[in-house]
């Protein structure tokens, strides 16, 4: 068969020079984009000293670039890098043992009872007590001495056995520490201190020299000293009782009172105030847990020319009993011929009870008559906070 003839105008190629069999041309690959392909490898185990090592090889994208912070350690693998440790602060160096220090800005615990001592001008109360861990003086930190203690405290003022008492700050107060006493640091506005306890110390108290009389606080265990005066450490000593009333006076004789012979008089009776005391004039009860309860109490008789004069109960036309049934005799202080000063004899720590004015009858001599004088009953309650 002769050869197809070509179409008129087409064009002839010449053959193509080929060195073997001619392949079909493979399809273009797509790029890959700019999105993560993960294309999972092979994983090789390698078994090297009995170690797995797992490898991923992954492929299709750049390797990424470690994130910020992470770094490479000391054995060559990436983590975290270590930050650097706060260095710590030194210890405070402890005071010397023994020593006072004025501590203004130190906060005392509270007590929860009232701790005071006072004498016969003066008295001072431990308003807060209790141990802290450091104190800073002059800007410099302090513990305790080794083994010891810091104990701080807080003084304020408190009544005294007068009513006009100096501050505690003129009662040239000391602390002693088993023995060895040292003044207060004198500084103005100050009234917290901190005492820095020796371990082996057994007593650290505050101590107070005043009327002849040497009172103590302790420091560790807020107790009063043996010697303390107790009715003035404790609170709510007076009762303002504020009564008025009349009694009816009986005598077995008459007496004239302005010309008119009467054996029945009226006494208008005034009971301002009743208070625990101590200190009365140069006179002291017998323990210093006594205290002398002091009525202030008067009489008058309303008839002519007695009317207005006030007149003294005589000490055994009264009687006190105390709460618990006790009944105590009045004492008069006044050592004079006609005078009257009678107290009674009681417990520091009294809390009340009943003034009981006459209700018996007794002798009297007068000049060179005797007779007996009746006086009706009353009785008053007397209340100590």
């Amino acid at each position: 068969m002769a050869p197809p003839v070509p179409a008129k105008d087409a064009t002839v190629l010449p053959p193509l020079e080929t060195s073997g069999p001619v392949r079909p041309t493979p399809p273009a690959r797509r790029r890959p984009s700019g999105r993560a392909l993960a294309v999972a490898g092979a994983v090789l185990v390698l078994m090297a000293g009995g170690v797995a090592t797992a490898v991923a090889l992954t492929g299709g994208e750049k390797d990424r670039e470690p994130p910020k912070g992470a770094g490479v350690s000391d054995t060559g693998a990436s983590g975290e890098t270590d930050e650097p440790q706060p260095v710590p602060e030194p210890e405070p160096a402890p005071a010397d043992p023994g020593l006072v220090l004025a501590a203004p800005d130190v906060e005392a615990p509270g007590v929860e009872k009232v701790l005071a001592m006072a004498g016969r001008t003066g008295g001072v109360r431990v308003a807060r007590l209790g141990d802290v861990d450091t104190v800073v003086v002059d800007g410099v930190e302090r513990s305790a001495p080794e083994g010891g203690r810091l104990v701080a405290f807080r003084l304020a003022r408190w009544a005294c056995g007068s009513e006009k008492c100096r501050p505690w700050d003129q009662l040239g107060l000391k602390v002693s520490v088993d023995g060895v006493r040292q003044a207060l640091p004198t500084a103005a506005s100050r009234d917290t201190f901190v005492v820095a306890v020796p371990a082996d110390a057994r007593e650290v108290d505050l101590v107070m020299r005043a009327d002849g009389l040497t009172q103590t606080l302790s420091l560790l265990d807020a107790k009063p000293g043996r010697g303390n005066i107790a009715v003035l450490a404790r609170s709510g000593r007076l009762d303002r009782v504020g009564a008025r009333f009349t009694m009816t006076e009986r005598t077995s004789t008459p007496f004239s009172y302005d010309g008119v012979d009467r054996v029945s008089v009226p006494r208008v009776v005034t009971v301002s105030r009743a208070e625990l005391i101590w200190f009365h004039d140069d006179a002291r009860p017998s323990s210093p847990r006594k205290a002398f309860l002091k009525v202030r109490s008067s009489y008058t008789i309303p008839l002519g020319s007695y009317a207005g004069v006030e007149n003294a109960f005589e000490a055994r036309e009264m009687v006190f009993v105390a709460g618990d049934g006790t009944t105590y005799e009045a004492r008069d202080l006044d050592e004079s011929d006609g005078g009257v000063d009678a107290v009674f004899e009681v417990p520091a720590g009294l809390k009340g009870g009943r003034l009981v004015l006459g209700g018996g009858s007794y002798p009297v001599v007068s000049g060179s008559t005797q007779f007996t004088r009746t006086l009706t009953r009353k009785s008053i309650t007397l209340t100590f906070g």
